[in-house]
């Protein structure tokens, strides 16, 4: 998996939670650069991220006004809350940063799937970071876990790696496969 990050001795940190998202009022806390978890924002000190909800319909988020907000783009650029993103999508200073809720609408979150979002946070040193997490995502919105977070060292836009490709996509795959070996014949 090649991520693209923008400027000069940058350098890639990760992190890979693995911890389900509670359909409470309460949800989950992040701190992204300790990586500390809890579901009480008392229990994780510096907390970053914080997805929660009790709805099966939709996911909200809350990020501490001095950074933590999470990034989503709608169809045809289109801003709105948080949102599964596009392959290759840059998050950085220009990014659209908010903090609502968000549902299964078109240009949303896709269920039983893995599901980008980016996201900004202040380091220790109130540095602004960028960076981009995996959520999945399950048969409803009240099933949720944070896979991945990744963000980059020196405040530079990072940029969202290739996905995987849908179901429906998989056919095109295969013929454009196809094709190419053709050629080569």
């Amino acid at each position: 998996m090649a991520v693209v990050v923008s400027g000069a001795n940058a350098s890639l940190i990760s992190w890979s939670p693995n911890i389900e998202i509670p359909n409470t009022s309460g949800g989950m806390y992040f701190n992204v650069e300790t990586k500390t978890t809890g579901n009480n924002s008392s229990l994780v000190y510096g907390w970053d991220l914080n997805p929660f909800g009790t709805s099966t319909t939709e996911l909200k988020w809350y990020a501490p006004s001095q950074g933590g907000s999470v990034v989503g783009l709608g169809s045809n650029g289109v801003n709105f809350g948080v949102a599964n993103l596009p392959s290759f999508t840059s998050i950085g200073a220009t990014s659209f940063f908010g903090i609502s809720a968000s549902s299964v609408q078109s240009g949303g979150w896709e269920l039983n799937a893995r599901n980008y979002f980016g996201f900004k946070f202040k380091n220790n040193a109130y540095e602004t970071n960028y960076g981009y997490g995996i959520i999945l995502i399950g048969a409803n919105m009240g099933i949720r876990k944070m896979v991945s977070l990744v963000y980059e060292s020196n405040g530079s836009t990072i940029q969202l790696p290739p996905g995987i490709p849908t179901p429906s996509a998989m056919p095109l795959l295969a013929l454009w496969g196809f094709v190419k070996r053709r050629r080569r014949s």
